[in-house]
């Protein structure tokens, strides 16, 4: 008997994180994993929590503070940009360009967000791109100043841990400045069947 710790060294989230920790393991039942330590010294991560736990030079130890913010957001990352971002262009302009870590599951991703213009009766283009899948939506302002707001959701399947690029693309018509209000991106996982590409505009 023995205390064994597995780590994985090819990790999307964190390199060598400790994927297991077995106290009291029968060894034989790892004799085929390459990727672990037995009765390791635990010393120094005797008061972090095992989530942070990882392996550097066949030590445990702890993550470092970047390291254990890849980790936080690994499952559930919610990211809300606040008021303010103002588009005048006919181009794409991007908003938003961001890799978050996602562990092997599937996932709802889940957008919203709120659009003003300086004109009445005019619309923006929006541009959501998950790794290289997107969705264009317009999302109309019926009159100048007044929020219309759009909600998007999209099906994400991570075969294996792995990192997605989210880009937030907008664009405006021509002589028009569009302000965008309370983006918000949720990923949560989810067991439920869910269409592979849905999106409703109000």
């Amino acid at each position: 008997m023995a205390n064994i710790i597995v780590y994985d060294p090819d990790n999307a989230i964190v390199e060598n994180i400790v994927a297991e920790y077995a106290p009291s393991a029968n060894t034989n039942d790892y004799l085929d994993e390459p990727n672990k330590l037995v009765n390791p010294d635990l010393s120094g991560v005797d008061s972090v929590e095992r989530k942070y736990w990882k392996v550097d030079n066949s030590l445990v130890v702890e993550m470092n503070s970047s390291e254990k913010e890849l980790v936080d957001n690994a499952v559930n990352p919610i990211l809300k940009y606040p008021d303010g971002y103002q588009v005048n262009s006919r181009n794409y302009v991007t908003l938003l360009d961001i890799d978050k870590a996602l562990p092997t599951g599937e996932y709802l991703l889940e957008f919203s967000y709120s659009v003003s213009s300086s004109r009445s009766n005019r619309y923006a283009v929006s541009k959501v791109t998950v790794d290289s899948d997107f969705d264009e939506l317009a999302t109309f302002c019926i009159e100048r100043n007044l929020f219309s707001t759009t909600f998007l959701k999209r099906k994400y399947v991570a075969e294996e841990d792995t990192i997605v690029n989210i880009k937030f693309e907008l664009k405006a018509p021509r002589t028009t400045t569009i302000t965008i209000h309370d983006l918000i991106i949720e990923t949560r996982k989810t067991e439920n069947d869910i269409p592979e590409n849905s999106s409703l505009s109000i």
